[in-house]
Parts: structure tokens; sequence; C-alpha cells
């Protein structure tokens, strides 16, 4: 494995990425694979990884004296911090060739990543460890050179009897310290095995259903923008039933290219408030509204879907009108007939998809009672 630099590692024949700092890569496309299960130690930079499912249900320390009494270092508790100062949770990702995108790749696996000890590099707390040795050093070299009468003996031995209790209190707190720090990552590495679990029981939504993040909002023309994936999707705001904000999540029903509605997730957002209006003419793509306070607009489809839908109207047709700051955002014709909202759509999409795929598995115990009347 070729390492490039501090926080990342790359592999030229597999095309993986080891990303041990914080790094922006979307791993909402990814797959969670055992298959990049892997150790490796890089003998001219001396840094060790290896991959989660490998050191699961271990302690930290444990899997550090592994690897140091493996390359022949003494199991010191100097060695032990000069590790522990270089330790860091990464991702191993893995790309679609050499030459693809790091920030989308095909499949990842969480992992563990450490330097071992050098001569010319002393982390933090290695650096704390030091001082405290010199400053016990300090206190023996002074209590040897101390003078010997009884007076001068007992008051530097009262002040070395303080110092001491001084400097216990401080290595009391250090190894707190040190015992907060590996809780926290035992409970960072449980945290990644339960985010994985969820991962790998995501995959209930048919092809046809998409999972996406709302980009950006452009009002003029009446169009939310999404991104599911590499793709990006335009979604008129015909379709909401709220006004979405960039970050939101949404589901999209795309068949054959085109944009069936969508369904978004945070339905605490600003709900648009409707208002009568009355059909002045209709001409093409070109609609003119008038609402019971006889503001008028005059309003050219954007897209497709309100094109079709003004070819609906007549003369005289209410209808109702959704404004942003007096901008009319969504049109709703009060003429037809009553459907189910896209969100009841769009699970029920999925509960028959799920269905299906459940019957194409039999039972276990179904299985068992056939063999059993097959065999009577």
């Amino acid at each position: 494995m070729t390492v490039n630099d501090p926080l990342t590692e790359i592999s030229s024949k597999k095309s993986n990425l080891l990303v041990s700092q914080n790094h922006e890569v979307d791993l909402s496309r990814a797959i969670y694979s055992t298959s990049l299960s892997s150790a490796s130690i890089d003998d001219e930079t001396q840094l060790f990884y290896i991959t989660i499912d490998k050191v699961l249900y271990q302690h930290p320390v444990e899997v550090i004296e592994k690897v140091l009494r493996a390359n022949g270092f003494s199991l010191n508790l100097e060695n032990i911090l000069a590790c522990m100062d270089d330790f860091k949770i990464g991702t191993s990702v893995q790309l679609d060739d050499d030459f693809a995108d790091p920030d989308e790749p095909l499949s990842f696996i969480h992992c563990i990543q450490f330097r071992l000890p050098q001569k010319t590099s002393v982390g933090p707390t290695l650096s704390k460890f030091y001082e405290e040795i010199e400053s016990y050093e300090s206190i023996i070299a002074d209590l040897k050179g101390s003078q010997t009468s009884k007076d001068s003996f007992g008051k530097r031995e009262e002040e070395s009897k303080k110092r001491i209790q001084e400097l216990e209190a401080e290595n009391r707190s250090l190894k707190m310290q040190l015992s907060l720090m590996h809780s926290q990552l035992e409970s960072a590495v449980k945290s990644v095995e339960k985010a994985n679990e969820t991962l790998e029981n995501q995959n209930y939504l048919p092809s046809n259903v998409l999972r996406a993040t709302v980009r950006e909002m452009n009002i003029e023309d009446r169009m939310v923008i999404v991104k599911s994936g590499k793709t990006t999707i335009n979604i008129p705001l015909f379709m909401c039933d709220i006004l979405p904000e960039p970050g939101d999540h949404c589901l999209v029903h795309v068949e054959q290219g085109n944009t069936l509605g969508c369904f978004f997730f945070n339905k605490e957002r600003k709900h648009l408030q409707p208002q009568l209006a009355k059909v002045i003419l209709v001409k093409d793509n070109i609609c003119k509204i008038r609402d019971e306070n006889r503001n008028t607009w005059l309003i050219k489809a954007k897209n497709s879907v309100e094109y079709n839908f003004f070819r609906t109207l007549k003369n005289n047709d209410h209808l109702l009108i959704y404004l942003l700051k007096g901008k009319p955002l969504r049109f709703e014709s009060l003429l037809r007939p009553e459907i189910k909202s896209h969100a009841d759509s769009v699970q029920e999409t999925i509960q028959k998809f799920q269905i299906a795929t459940l019957e194409k598995v039999k039972p276990v115990n179904e299985q068992s009672s056939q063999v059993d009347d097959e065999r009577k």
C-alpha cells in the first residue's frame, strides 16, 4: 500500500482509499463490504491499519500490544502512548477505478490506524509522560543533594511530600483522561457497528424510488433541484406539498426517466397556504388568473407538468393558488377528483415491493412441514 500523506492511503491494485481523518466522502450510495477486510503495515512510514471487523470487541490497548509484540517492540507504557498519540478511526473505501472520484466510492468498511513508535516523533500524551518522569527525577536529585541537617532535611522532606502528592494527583487525572479516551473510542466503535447494521438493512426501496437530497430552490422557475447519487433531478414545485429547504431528504418516484412525484421526510417545513382564484384566460402555455381580492397574475408554464395542467383548465374555472411573498408557486384545480397524496402512493409502492420480495423466500418452517408431509 503506497502512502501519499498522513491522511490518506491508496492501493493501486484495488483502487482502495483509506480516509483516516475528516474528509468529505459521500457514503450514501456506497455498500458496506467485508470483502475490503484487511490489515497492513507500511514499512517506510511504519503506519499500521486494520479493518474494524478484525478487532471487534477488543480493547484498543490490546490491539496495540499485539502489533508492538509482532514488530519486536517492548511492551511498555512509553511505546503504547506513542501509538495512542497517532490512533485514528477511519474508513477504507473502494473506488470504481484508479481515476474515479474519491468522494463517491462503491463500497466501504471502517478501520483503525496508528503509527508504530518513532524516535524522531513525540506526541502530546507521550510528551506529558516524559515531563512527569523528568519531574520525578528532579525531585530525587534534589533529595540526594539536600543537606543532612534535621531541620533542613525535615523541611525539604515536607516540600517533597507535598510535591509528590501534587504529582500523584496529576497522575490520577492523566489516568482518568486516558480511561475516558478509551471509553470514547469503544463507544465510537460500537456506533460504527450499529451504523453498519443500519446501512445493510436499508436496501428496501424498489428501483423506481430514489433517495435524494435537496440541493437548491429555484423560486423563479418554480423548481426544486435534488440530487440522488450522481444524478441531478428537477422537481416542479407543482408536485410538492411543502416548501423544502436545502439539505432536506426526500424520495423521488421516477418511471422511464420521468419524475412522477416526491415525498419529503421533513414535514415540519413551511406548508404553502392555498388561496382561491379564478381562471380569466387560458391560451397555449399562458394562464391568467385572479384571486378574490382581484389580484391578477399572468403565469407562463415553466415546465411540462404545469403546461399539461394549464391544458385542462377553461375560462371561469376555479382553482387554488399557493403564494410565497406574493408570487404563485403551485396550482391545484378544484375540479380534480380526490386522490391519495403522493406520500401514500410511495408507501404503497414500497410495501408491494417488500411483499413481493418476501414471497420469493419460503419460510424455513413451511419447508420443513412440506418435507414431513412428503415423508408421511
